[in-house]
């Protein structure tokens, strides 16, 4: 087992998300669309793919991102929402609170 984040990491949990890292792509945007001028290049980038990919979910954080996606009928998805849906779904094991993670 690896030791991070001031615990122990299962190994069930390291091989899952060795999998889902493999199966991930990085897709060049071409011609991306300019939502707001607030937002950053990789959060246009971001949204523009998942409109053209007519994702569910887009991760992000940013509010001006999460306005514009919600505005383009795409549903943004937080941090803490994404750690909630791995503990849900048991993908991810339960902290204890006050666990602090350190990227």
């Amino acid at each position: 087992m690896r030791s991070c984040c001031c615990r122990t990491v299962d190994p069930a949990e390291t091989e899952y998300l060795a999998r889902l890292l493999r199966a991930c792509t990085v897709d060049a945007v071409r011609q991306p669309r300019r939502f707001a001028l607030a937002m950053s290049r990789a959060d246009n980038d971001a949204l523009t793919l998942a409109l053209r990919r007519k994702a569910d979910l887009l991760l992000c954080d940013d509010r001006i991102t999460r306005l514009a996606a919600e505005t383009e009928g795409v549903r943004p998805l937080g941090t803490l929402g994404l750690l909630l849906r791995a503990v849900r779904r048991s993908v991810m094991s339960r902290l204890k609170p006050g666990t602090v993670l350190i990227a």
